[in-house]
């Protein structure tokens, strides 16, 4: 049986704010690497979930200024959202860039779909 492919998007919620024609090049490309990093992160925790296939899930993830997981929500298809909560769970500490962008990163919505 084939694994279902994991679609991903990652939504910083400072991106989506007034300032958003503020944001430099460097700092959106740094938004981006970061939020790949945090797809990939969740997915290797993910395991199995074969059965969540044609499914989605949003995540509201809530950082500290270390990158500490301190609120969780999300909304959905419950095994989907049951394993990717888990998943968000044992990464525990997501990893922030010394730049002010980390600050963005601390609030973000995080949509998975499998297909």
């Amino acid at each position: 049986m084939n694994k279902p492919i994991l679609r991903s998007v990652l939504i910083l919620l400072g991106l989506t704010t007034p300032h958003l024609g503020y944001t430099n090049e460097s700092q959106s490309s740094e938004l981006v690497k970061y939020g790949q990093i945090y797809t990939q992160l969740i997915q290797n925790q993910l395991g199995n979930i074969n059965e969540v296939n044609g499914q989605k899930c949003e995540f509201q993830i809530s950082l500290n200024s270390h990158g500490k997981v301190m609120s969780l929500s999300s909304s959905g298809h419950e095994k989907l959202c049951q394993s990717g909560e888990a998943a968000v769970k044992r990464v525990d500490v997501f990893p922030l860039p010394k730049s002010n962008v980390a600050t963005q990163l601390q609030q973000i919505t995080l949509t998975l779909n499998f297909m």
